[in-house]
């Protein structure tokens, strides 16, 4: 695309329409940027990428903040067969809700994430993830693990994506604050790179699936569009029993609180501190290497526990319990639904048995 020297959104998108319309390529990558995840959240960008006729990659970015550019975001992928994605569910969807979706009746979809998946499941499915390892994508930087078991160890990841963090600190931002509040000239050279190596990969890796595995993948394309229908349609929910259920184990969630201070003799007891636990049980007779639900399991089904311990243990699991249904299914649900509806996100590569499993409700 032209250089980024000043934000004009219409100039681009005139351009991208007439470089397309002049090569005619096959295929196309496509992805667009939301504020967030949610069934309501209108993209407001999208980046493509095809390949020109001397064979160079081609790239272009959309504003979709404007009507007139949503329509020549539609005309461009009108024209071209075959579109491609990392997540097809995800942006087919977005692009829907805009009005920049033209009639997929003409047109095949291919995406990298189910293919990757069946290629080999036991992997990440990031985008940059692969390109670093697939592709010997080398635009990027080492940075230190912060959390988890691999804290303090050292990885690689993409420029794009250490610029994009470092923003995000600057402006004191979380990533489920959304792309829409990060500066636009990064997040557009972090969009269009999103693209490119989108059809990088597909197009190294479409030829590499097992023949046997090829009814599998075209299963998974028209699974994509079922998926989606059910997300857009969304779930029905009874808003004044989920109401009575939150103030139920919203009040039970409180007992256990209650119960868990009066055990241990703290008012600051914190049920879900490791440390905390392990010194209330001590105190009450038992050393835990483990707090956690099995570990609570086997305290209360020895017979030599003692009967403080054993209390304790019933408190914490009784709390663990109610705060789970609360805090993790009723007060989500109730939160994001909107009129009676919740639109979950429903992931058709997540789970390695081939079942889909649902991230979250939203609204």
């Amino acid at each position: 695309m032209p250089r980024l020297s000043c934000f004009k959104y219409d100039e681009w998108a005139a351009w991208v329409v007439e470089q397309v319309a002049a090569e005619r390529p096959t295929a196309i990558a496509v992805d667009c940027e939301t504020p967030g995840l949610g069934h309501h959240d209108r993209a407001f960008a999208g980046t493509v990428t095809w390949r020109a006729a001397d064979g160079s990659l081609m790239s272009g970015y959309f504003d979709l903040e404007s009507e007139a550019r949503i329509m020549q975001m539609r005309e461009t992928l009108a024209s071209v067969r075959t579109w491609v994605f990392w997540n097809a569910k995800f942006d087919l969807g977005r692009l829907d809700y805009i009005g920049a979706l033209p009639p997929l009746d003409r047109h095949v979809i291919e995406d990298g994430q189910p293919l990757a998946s069946l290629l080999d499941e036991n992997r990440r499915m990031a985008l940059k993830v692969r390109a670093v390892e697939d592709l010997g994508y080398v635009d990027t930087v080492e940075v230190e693990v912060k959390s988890g078991p691999n804290k303090g160890q050292l990885k690689r990841v993409a420029k794009e994506e250490h610029a994009l963090a470092a923003a995000r600190r600057k402006l004191k931002l979380k990533k489920s604050d959304g792309y829409h509040l990060l500066p636009r000239d990064l997040l557009i050279r972090y969009a269009l790179k999103d693209t490119e190596l989108t059809l990088l990969w597909v197009e190294k890796h479409r030829p590499l699936l097992p023949p046997d595995l090829e009814p599998v993948y075209q299963e998974e394309m028209e699974v994509i569009h079922v998926l989606r229908k059910m997300e857009s349609n969304g779930v029905g929910i009874d808003v004044e029993y989920l109401t009575q259920a939150v103030d139920e184990y919203g009040a039970k969630v409180m007992v256990g609180e209650l119960r868990l201070r009066e055990l241990t003799g703290r008012d600051d007891f914190n049920a879900n501190s490791v440390p905390q636990l392990r010194e209330a049980f001590k105190a009450a007779g038992v050393t835990m290497d483990s707090t956690d639900k099995i570990a609570m399991r086997d305290l209360l089904a020895d017979p030599s526990t003692p009967q403080a311990a054993r209390e304790l243990a019933e408190a914490v699991r009784d709390f663990r319990d109610a705060e789970k249904v609360f805090g993790t299914y009723l007060r989500p649900l109730l939160t994001e639904q909107r009129d009676g509806l919740a639109h979950p996100w429903i992931n058709g590569t997540g789970p390695r048995t081939g079942r889909t499993s649902s991230s979250r409700a939203y609204n």
